[in-house]
C-alpha cells in the first residue's frame, strides 16, 4: 500500500464503506472506493468471519 500510496484508512474506509464490491478470482472480492484523488481497490478474502485483505490498488 505504501509503495502505491494508499494508507490505512483509506483502505479500511474502502473496505467498510465501499462505493461497490464485485467477486474476484474464485473467494475474493474487491471493494472500491473513490476519494477526492485517487480510487480505491481493496482485494480481499473471507476467513472466520473477518475480513482479510490481500491486497490494495489504485484504479
Amino acid at each position: 500500500m505504501t509503495q502505491r500510496g494508499i494508507s490505512e484508512e483509506e483502505a479500511l474506509e474502502t473496505l467498510k464503506n465501499p462505493d461497490s464490491t464485485k467477486s474476484g478470482k474464485p473467494e475474493k472480492q474487491i471493494a472500491i472506493k473513490a476519494f477526492s484523488s485517487k480510487k480505491v481497490r481493496v482485494i480481499y478474502v473471507v476467513e472466520n468471519d473477518r475480513e482479510v485483505i490481500i491486497t490494495a490498488t489504485l484504479g
